[in-house]
């Protein structure tokens, strides 16, 4: 197709100085969906784009090859200035988002529950993406299921039907009490692998501690592979706020809703980023208010307001909730 229409302006600063990146007719432009292929996933209100990627028809070398020359399927971008397309563009009041590549989450624990289901611990929720690097032992066109979720359930209720969707580690003499990762809120994906070494990467973030990690034979379970995670937060300070009591319960309460608010967050609140993904008053209120008694950062709370009271949401009560937000902040910091 022609070339993609977009504007990027990126400063990268470094010990030898800054370079600026901008778009311009030299840049090369790519479909992505031809081998991510996005569909719509359900499980919530929040309609998401689930990405079941197939690696064969990724250009190789795109994203890390120097000599990389763009050929079938590349165009050239089309550079459009941000005053043509969004008049009034300004810069936001929130601080720009933290993102820790996945070169520095390795995940710490995955248990083998047979000879091709997985189950991978982070240890801790987070916020961000997976990433699946295999080296050149597995066969091309084989398959593996990804499920993320934030349990793992039992699997009585998980009918055996391999790789594709459903089934269970049981079906070939897994551990039939634990290991089935919940999937609440549908993050389930497909991918197909190509021949040689290769590194799959999640462009949607998600909310995520356990992923269940199926190939679809056994000869690709075998076969050298490691399972990364790249996350997403708004910055934290530490140090505006801590809690100690003799309770381990009470202390484990504090840290819980104190990890809640830090990482489970980005550039606005939402009703909730694994459920619906839009920001409401009332949760607003909620969140916004949690997050001021633990850090004294307040742009994030302002920038969302001003995103809400732009674009209501329908409930009249709830149109209320930014300005008893701002009145308890003021109160508060008197």
């Amino acid at each position: 197709r022609s070339g993609a229409e977009g504007w990027t302006d990126c400063w990268a600063t470094g010990s030898g100085g800054s370079l600026r990146l901008v778009t311009d007719a030299t840049w090369s432009s790519f479909d992505a969906d031809a081998y991510l292929r996005p569909r719509r996933g359900g499980g919530t209100s929040y309609v998401k784009a689930l990405e079941d990627t197939d690696a064969r028809r990724e250009p190789v070398g795109w994203r890390d090859d120097d000599a990389f020359a763009p050929g079938e399927g590349w165009a050239a971008a089309v550079p459009v200035l941000p005053a043509r397309k969004a008049a009034g563009l300004h810069a936001a009041m929130a601080r720009p988002v933290m993102v820790t590549p996945a070169s520095q989450l390795l995940v710490p624990s995955i248990t083998r529950l047979n000879a091709t289901w997985f189950l991978a611990d982070f240890g801790r929720e987070l916020q961000g993406g997976l990433v699946l690097s295999s080296g050149g032992g597995i066969p091309p066109g084989s398959r593996v299921r990804v499920v993320s979720g934030e349990s793992v359930q039992r699997m009585a209720a998980h009918s055996a039907t391999g790789a594709g969707r459903g089934g269970s580690p049981s079906a070939t003499g897994g551990d039939s009490s634990s290991g089935v990762v919940g999937d609440t809120w549908g993050f389930d994906f497909e991918w197909t692998l190509r021949a040689g070494a290769q590194t799959i990467e999640q462009h949607q973030y998600m909310e995520f501690r356990y992923v269940n990690v199926v190939f679809a034979d056994s000869l690709a379970a075998i076969s050298g592979w490691a399972l990364r995670a790249w996350r997403v937060e708004y910055p934290w300070e530490e140090g505006h706020a801590r809690f100690d009591s003799s309770d381990a319960t009470l202390n484990a309460v504090w840290e819980l809703s104190r990890y809640t608010v830090q990482a489970g967050i980005i550039d606005t609140y939402t009703d909730s980023n694994t459920r619906e993904r839009r920001p409401y008053e009332a949760d607003g209120l909620v969140a916004a208010t949690a997050r001021g008694w633990v850090q004294r950062d307040f742009a994030w709370a302002r920038h969302s307001h001003s995103y809400v009271f732009a674009f209501p949401t329908w409930p009249v009560e709830w149109q209320q909730a930014p300005a008893q937000e701002v009145s308890r902040r003021c109160l508060g910091s008197v």
